[in-house]
C-alpha cells in the first residue's frame, strides 16, 4: 500500500494488481466531529470550528496540524481536547496547504529541533536511535531531551524499543516528511 498527493504522476495504473482508492476530505459534519475530538467543545470554538472546516476544505490532517499551530502560537490555551480560544478569530492566518502549514511548525522550532529532524529526515521515514545518535553530533543526553520534545510536540513518535530504539516521523510518508523538511527524496 502507498498513498501519494493527487499531483504525482505514476505508471501503477495498468498492472492487474493495482486498486486505487481515493480518500476524500470530510464532510463538515464530520470535520466538526473531528475537531471536537482534538480540541474540545468550548463555545470558543464553534466559529473557530467552523473557519477551519471551510479552509482547510476537510483535511483532517490539516484540521489536526492547524489545531496544533494554534495551540503553539498561543491562540488556543488549555488541554488537549479541552482548549479555548484566546485571540480573534480575524488574527487567525490558515495557510493554503498543510505542507505550508507543517513547514510553519517546523520553522517555529528552536534551531537545536529543527536541526535534528532535518537530520533525521536524511534518514527516512523510520530512524533508527543508533544512527540518529552518530550523526546527531551531540551529546546522549542532550539528543534524548531534544528527541522527546519533538515527540511532545508530536513531530516524532517512538515506532519500536526492541530489538533496538527507533523512531518514526507523525506525519505521513518519507516523501512528505523529507520535502516538508527541505531535503530531497526520489520515492513516490
Amino acid at each position: 500500500m502507498v498513498n501519494y498527493r493527487p499531483e504525482y504522476s505514476h505508471g501503477w495504473g495498468s498492472k492487474t494488481y493495482y486498486t486505487q482508492l481515493q480518500v476524500d476530505s470530510l464532510p463538515p459534519e464530520s470535520a466538526n466531529d473531528l475537531l471536537t475530538a482534538v480540541a474540545g467543545d468550548d463555545a470558543s470554538l464553534s466559529d473557530l470550528k467552523a473557519l477551519l472546516i471551510d479552509r482547510t476544505d476537510g483535511n483532517p490532517f490539516f484540521l489536526e496540524e492547524s489545531v496544533r499551530s494554534l495551540v503553539e502560537i498561543g491562540l488556543l490555551a488549555g488541554d488537549r481536547r479541552a482548549y479555548r480560544l484566546t485571540g480573534s478569530l480575524r488574527s487567525i492566518q490558515v495557510p493554503a496547504t498543510a505542507q505550508a502549514m507543517l513547514a510553519a511548525r517546523i520553522d517555529r522550532l528552536p534551531a537545536e529541533e529543527k536541526q535534528l529532524l532535518q537530520t533525521a529526515s536524511v534518514v527516512g521515514k523510520d530512524v533508527p536511535y543508533a544512527i540518529l545518535a552518530v550523526i546527531a553530533d551531540r551529546p546522549d543526553d542532550t539528543l534524548r531531551a531534544d528527541l522527546g520534545r519533538l515527540q511532545a510536540a508530536e513531530f516524532l513518535y517512538e515506532a519500536s524499543l526492541y530489538p533496538e530504539l527507533g523512531y518514526t516521523f507523525s506525519f505521513c510518508t518519507k516523501r512528505a516528511s523529507t520535502r516538508s523538511l527541505g531535503t530531497r527524496s526520489s520515492t513516490p
